[in-house]
């Protein structure tokens, strides 16, 4: 085994955490980042940002769309340091090469679904992928000397020892080998928890891991029933199924029809996605769907001019061989995750965590654009404060024996892609965009089925095993909260209630339990 010792370890290879390795270096630290995740910054396709070029254009209107669309259950300090800072951040990556779209002398814009102005920056392809190419430019140009990048390098699990983080153990796919690394500050930045479900915009690696490893070290989880969809994802022909289209379309004139060539969102701007994705799904369970069960994205109103700005989309069109694309909702972002203050420091000392690793930015749902204005905005100031306890908190030296976890396979065999499988389809049924008690229960017998199968197996230190305990947590929290509220819909309680449930359910792993237990703290 490999062994490394740094002030910082950044789990994470999307934009959060390439803009807290970048911080953190620039601060003065030694990291070491394990960049085999990129969470789901390969789906930013433009980030909203204000910079005060009008009365639209204020931090405090771009505040006021997150937390309204969050349902006013945001931690209001994280959604606002996201407000004022994401611009001064983006006009930086643009000054270092980020190949921003320009308008005149500014960046243009783009209109994302649930902003109530054309906030969204952009680029030529995909913004996220954009700005994580330069960073790792940035990081091989300038400081090769103070930070050691994994280009394959996974968490596997968070060292601690009197309550405080003390390093990790990783494993190199590149190298086939393990890795402990020892250091005073790390920053969880694995992304969501998109592969629990069957149908996801997400990467195969984002299993929601980060959460229960901090669950695990120590951490308290949070806001775990706020799962959000994206409304157009291709279902056919089946080479593009799977694709994401971006919202943003709509505001250039693309609309949303079902079967019978009727639009049903009516008029107006586009709303929230969890409004847009329940009304696909009322559509085609009324009868008005295509033979596919799916509903129509119909580009043929947008000018070739606004399409050339998208070449993925010109992609998914000439593979369905017309401008009117079959689409229904798949799941897309963990609201939820782990719980931090505004400068992304959790409950166990020397735990940091950003980006969709992290809640409280975007409450109970997130507006189109905004999750690339988090991890720009936010990847920085959780670099820096990892940096600040780094200095006061030296590295630690392992003197223990740093075990392999020979049960977190990479390679999963047979039965455990059987019980993967059925993560998912409990979920996809229980968890989906309408939810009730009935199907609720029903999953949390099968996740406790399934759990204690996994432990008779002696698999209880599996990959699989994470995926379920949290799987259970999302369960019991969507069964908790007798509400709708964003992402959370319940067709039982289908109004939101504020008197009850204006708050948050924070989960947590007791020390040597095995089941999450909840409270609700009100805002």
């Amino acid at each position: 085994m490999e062994e490394l010792t740094a002030d910082v370890v950044v789990a994470g290879g999307g934009v959060g955490g390439l803009m807290a390795t970048v911080a953190a270096a620039e601060a003065g630290s030694r990291v070491v980042l394990l960049a085999g995740s990129p969470g789901a910054s390969h789906q930013i396709s433009s980030i909203n940002a204000a910079f005060g070029v009008s009365a639209e254009d204020t931090a405090e209107r771009l505040f006021d769309d997150m937390f309204r669309a969050g349902q006013y259950v945001n931690n209001p300090a994280m959604t606002a340091r996201i407000a004022e800072t994401v611009g001064d951040e983006l006009l930086r990556l643009g000054a270092l090469g980020v190949p921003f779209v320009r308008d005149g002398a500014g960046f243009a814009r783009r209109r994302a679904a649930g902003s109530s102005w054309t906030r969204a920056v952009f680029t030529q392809n995909m913004v996220g992928d954009d700005i994580s190419e330069m960073l790792l430019a940035l990081l091989h140009d300038r400081f090769a000397d103070t930070v050691t990048v994994v280009a394959e390098g996974w968490l596997v699990d968070l060292r601690v020892a009197d309550g405080a983080v003390t390093g990790v153990t990783a494993y190199g796919r590149r190298a086939a080998e393990w890795i402990a690394i020892s250091a005073s500050a790390v920053v969880v930045a694995t992304g969501g928890g998109g592969q629990l479900f069957a149908k996801s915009t997400n990467q195969p690696g984002s299993r929601g891991n980060g959460y229960v490893m901090a669950a695990e070290a120590g951490a308290a989880l949070m806001d775990l029933e706020f799962i959000s969809f994206e409304p157009f994802v291709l279902q056919n022909p089946e080479a593009a199924r799977g694709r994401s289209v971006p919202t943003t379309l709509m505001s250039e004139g693309a609309r949303l029809l079902n079967a019978r060539g009727e639009e049903f969102l009516g008029g107006g701007p586009m709303p929230n996605k969890d409004v847009v994705s329940r009304a696909m799904v009322r559509e085609v369970r009324e009868g008005r769907g295509t033979p596919s069960g799916a509903v129509i994205y119909d580009l043929s109103p947008v000018s070739e001019e606004s399409l050339a700005r998208y070449p993925k989309v010109g992609r998914s069109i000439i593979a369905t061989g017309a401008p009117l694309l079959e689409v229904m909702p798949a799941q897309h972002y963990f609201m939820g995750g782990i719980r931090t203050t505004d400068d992304g420091a959790t409950s166990v000392p020397g735990l940091f965590a950003v980006g969709e690793a992290a809640a409280g930015s975007h409450g109970a749902h997130r507006i189109a654009g905004s999750g690339g204005s988090e991890v720009v905005a936010l990847g920085p100031v959780v670099g820096r404060a990892a940096h600040k306890w780094a200095t006061t908190n030296r590295p630690w030296a392992s003197t223990e024996s740093w075990a392999l976890p020979e049960l977190l396979s990479f390679k999963p065999d047979e039965l455990e892609r059987a019980w993967t499988d059925r993560v998912r389809s409990t979920l996809d049924f229980s968890c989906g965009i309408l939810r009730s008690a009935g199907d609720l229960e029903e999953a949390t017998h099968q996740v406790s089925e399934l759990r204690n199968e996994i432990r008779r197996a002696g698999r209880s230190r599996s990959a699989v095993a994470r995926a379920t305990l949290l799987a259970s947590g999302i369960v019991s929290s969507a069964l908790l909260r007798t509400e709708s509220r964003g992402d959370h819909y319940r067709v039982d309680f289908p109004v939101r209630d504020d008197y009850n449930w204006l708050g948050n359910l924070v989960a947590t792993l007791p020390a040597g339990g095995t089941e999450f237990e909840h409270e609700f703290v009100a805002r």
